[in-house]
């Protein structure tokens, strides 16, 4: 049977809401106040939207988005601890985008207010939201070490992650699982969205974009700026402070030069 979340069928129980405009202006300001500078690269309906930058001269960038679907705070609530702990590495760049569907995120839906999933619309890009994102990622034409996305399943036993990396480069994804079986444990199953699991909490989708119709964020990220590519899933069933705690901490090990080793 297909998963919902590869049709992108909005199925899921209502979510917790994030009163989004308050979120962004905390956000600009811990961001600041952690030395990123903050650009404005959308207006959706009334709500400007950021994108995080620091260190931009570094020879290695990591690149993070939350909140494409608005029926998963956990990730957006994350970047905003992470901001206030000051857990972001200097041992790398940041380009951050943290609420990439802010009308989702105000009512705890999946899609955008004109009924987009954005996570399957970076190939026809037909939601401003996604257009915007996409103009500014070719304009900066920056190419990142890696990319991550923070997403959450309510379909999950447990937490696990998408990864993609066909050159089999060092990465940080041992350390990614383990941060999420440290705080919110790891799905058990042999099969996560209709894929087999090569190790617990671990699948590898095709990475060929154009085996896809519709594309996530990141098999257009793929194709564009990065060899390698994390999907963070959190289990909706656990309550919204482990999530974000379990989030904070994949944050944390991303950035940290030796879970690049």
């Amino acid at each position: 049977m297909t998963s919902n979340r590869e049709t992108g069928r909005s199925d899921a129980p209502p979510s917790e809401r994030i009163p989004i405009e308050e979120y962004l202006e905390q956000v600009k300001e811990l961001a600041q106040r952690n030395g990123f500078a903050v650009e404005h690269y959308a207006t959706i309906g009334e709500v400007s939207l950021p994108v995080l930058t620091r260190d931009l001269d570094k020879h290695k960038l990591l690149y993070l988005s939350s909140g494409a679907h608005g029926d998963e705070p956990a990730g957006p609530l994350a970047i905003a601890e992470a901001l206030r702990a000051g857990s972001f590495s200097h041992d790398f760049g940041w380009v951050i985008f943290p609420a990439l569907n802010p009308t989702g995120l105000q009512v705890g839906r999946r899609e955008t207010a004109h009924g987009i999933d954005l996570n399957r619309d970076y190939r026809l890009l037909r939601a401003p939201e996604s257009a915007a994102h996409q103009e500014w990622l070719s304009r900066a034409n920056h190419t990142y070490l890696a990319v991550l996305g923070l997403h959450e399943d309510w379909e999950a036993e447990g937490a696990y992650l998408y990864e993609h990396n066909r050159e089999n480069l060092q990465n940080p994804g041992a350390a990614l699982l383990k941060a999420l079986d440290e705080i919110v444990g790891l799905d058990p199953s042999d099969e996560i969205d209709d894929w087999p699991t090569t190790g617990v909490g671990l699948i590898h989708p095709p990475s060929d974009p154009n085996l896809r119709e519709f594309w996530p964020e990141q098999i257009y990220l793929l194709k564009h700026h990065s060899s390698i590519s994390y999907t963070v899933e959190t289990p909706s069933e656990r309550p919204l402070g482990d999530r974000v705690k379990a989030v904070v901490r994949c944050i944390e090990v991303f950035g940290e030069s030796a879970a690049w080793c």
